[in-house]
């Protein structure tokens, strides 16, 4: 199991030392403007030039650069997207619906229309998989 793991707890503690600084240093006049997530991700770039970081980490790295970054990436989507919308209003939201499931459905059918590959109309299905988690991070993978 990945959590009994010494690598992953190392990788951890180096995942969270990176979001707390990005989060404080966003706090800072002129680091606000790139935002916390872009701070971190950077700091995880300098961490990745360091040798021995990477080493007592790589298996729990990879671990929460695939698990964790997607839960990040839906999670900062959702939030996002449900702000806009709910300062948009209902209208809004229901246009949204609309358009997104007239958009699924038209591409759909033209796949089939146009008899396109197997594999190329199967994304559309992993498209609406995405859409019902509230963020399209295949598009991240």
């Amino acid at each position: 199991m990945i959590f009994a793991k010494q690598s992953f707890w190392y990788a951890a503690a180096v995942t969270l030392i990176c979001s707390l600084a990005g989060k404080y240093l966003a706090l800072l006049p002129g680091f606000n403007l790139v935002g916390a997530l872009v701070i971190a991700l950077l700091f995880g770039m300098l961490f990745q030039v360091s040798r021995p970081i990477i080493q007592k980490s790589e298996v729990g790295m990879a671990f929460i650069s695939n698990k964790f970054l997607r839960l990040g990436i839906i999670l900062l989507g959702f939030r996002l997207n449900l702000k806009v919308l709910a300062e948009s209003g209902v209208k809004t939201i229901l246009l949204a619906l609309v358009v997104v499931s007239g958009m699924i459905f038209l591409t759909y059918y033209l796949c089939r229309l146009f008899k396109v590959d197997e594999k190329l109309a199967i994304f559309n299905g992993e498209w609406l998989r995405d859409l019902r988690r509230g963020s399209c991070d295949g598009c991240v993978a």
